[in-house]
């Protein structure tokens, strides 16, 4: 369709229809001048043209110039001369730009004869009264109107002809089907010729062959995938020299039909390692079984960027100084009543109480009062002394009853007896 369309154009003419203008000059109507009278309706009964008054219908299209009034007198005698050789004989010009027409002859040239109609009211283009000697052309003024006769002139009609063709101009386009027009004139008809016949301008089509199209670059398609998930990959997209392609001649797309770009620039995460294991540490104990343990730290390499711990304990132990401890030998401490005793192991041991109690057992130990020879046996305190004692690092025995909490022989006299050692657990 597009071809045909192409093809029919060629062989075409096309005809750009402009009407030629025509200027209607007239021809110029010869007139004379014959005097000022007074206003007379009935032989210049019609108004044919004025330049005062813009909505008139007979208005001439040019505004009087009270400035420069001899040119506008001049313009509109000229104009009412024109109107008036078409259908009357004669025109006068009254009340400061008016243009009355008379037709009957017969009643113009009795106008005339009567010496009351005459009238010296008449001015001319310097606003002063109408002398021949001074003024070419006058007017009326309020009450007169100044008579230009034309009498029954025929004009000779001439008919416009054209002129020769100009050349074609510049072709609007270089090429996709432009136009070029010439243009002839009309030599102007004169006295009411006929104007051309046909048109002033005319066109044709010119350089109708596809204009070269550049390429142009479609739309980028979405980035691909990145090449790495993390430490700095790349992703590519690209573009197709495709809107429009490039044609007839036309320059291909100019740059590059793929980019990069970097993706996924985060460090990628590490995962811990331990280092060595350190020597182990000494033994928690020289005898009766102790342990010692070893380190290692997750620093080879530790965790970073969101990288997994270290698996594994970061600590080892193993038993050590498994051999039995040699005993050592209990001491036995006596309180009589009344009286106070410090056992004291010093550092690194404590107390380990092997038999003990509040009471008396023996008449011969803490002999004082007069009741120590009584043969008694009692013992109690045992839960007070254990308390207080074993296990400890050190401990006062207060052998009275409130220490002791009770009186386990009412009336003997009593003591505190406690067997012990001193124990050391490394």
């Amino acid at each position: 369709m597009k071809k045909m369309t192409k093809r029919l154009l060629t062989f075409l003419l096309i005809l750009v229809l402009s009407i030629s203008i025509f200027d209607a000059q007239e021809c110029k109507v010869q007139f004379e001048r014959k005097g000022c009278i007074k206003t007379n309706r009935v032989v210049y009964h019609t108004q044919i043209a004025n330049n005062r008054d813009s909505h008139s219908v007979v208005f001439t299209g040019k505004q009087v110039n009270w400035g420069n009034y001899q040119k506008s007198l001049q313009e509109l005698i000229g104009e009412c001369a024109n109107r008036a050789s078409k259908h009357g004989i004669a025109f006068a010009v009254g009340d400061y730009n008016q243009c009355w027409i008379a037709t009957d002859e017969q009643n113009y040239n009795i106008s005339f004869e009567n010496q009351w109609q005459k009238s010296d009211g008449c001015i001319g283009h310097d606003f002063t009264k109408c002398v021949s000697s001074k003024h070419n052309l006058c007017a009326g003024g309020i009450g007169s109107q100044y008579v230009y006769f034309i009498g029954h002139q025929q004009n000779q009609t001439v008919d416009g002809k054209w002129g020769n063709w100009t050349s074609f101009t510049k072709c609007s386009k270089s090429c996709g089907v432009g136009f070029q027009t010439r243009s002839r004139i009309c030599n102007k008809p004169k006295c009411g010729g006929k104007s051309c016949q046909g048109f002033s301008t005319e066109s044709q089509q010119c350089n109708v062959q596809d204009c070269p199209v550049d390429g142009k670059w479609g739309n980028w398609t979405s980035y691909g995938p990145c090449t790495k998930s993390c430490g700095g990959g790349f992703q590519i997209r690209s573009r197709a020299c495709d809107n429009p392609p490039q044609k007839y001649g036309g320059k291909d797309c100019l740059g590059r039909a793929t980019e990069n770009r970097t993706c996924n620039s985060q460090n990628c995460p590490v995962n811990g390692r331990y280092g060595n294991w350190t020597s182990f540490r000494s033994c928690t104990k020289s005898c009766g079984g102790g342990s010692q343990s070893r380190s290692r730290s997750c620093n080879n390499p530790a965790p970073k960027y969101g990288g997994k711990a270290c698996v594994g304990s970061a600590t080892d132990s193993r038993a050590c100084n498994t051999q039995n401890c040699p005993s050592p030998d209990f001491q036995e401490v006596l309180v009589c009543e009344q009286q106070t005793r410090l056992i004291d192991c010093g550092a690194g041991k404590t107390i380990q109480l092997s038999d003990y109690f509040w009471g008396r057992t023996s008449k011969t130990v803490c002999r004082v009062g007069p009741d120590w020879f009584w043969s008694t046996t009692c013992k109690g305190g045992q839960a007070v002394i254990k308390t207080k004692c074993d296990g400890k690092k050190s401990c006062t025995i207060n052998a009275n009853h409130k220490w002791m909490n009770g009186d386990p022989c009412l009336g003997t006299p009593k003591y505190a007896w406690v067997k012990y050692r001193c124990f050391s657990s490394s």
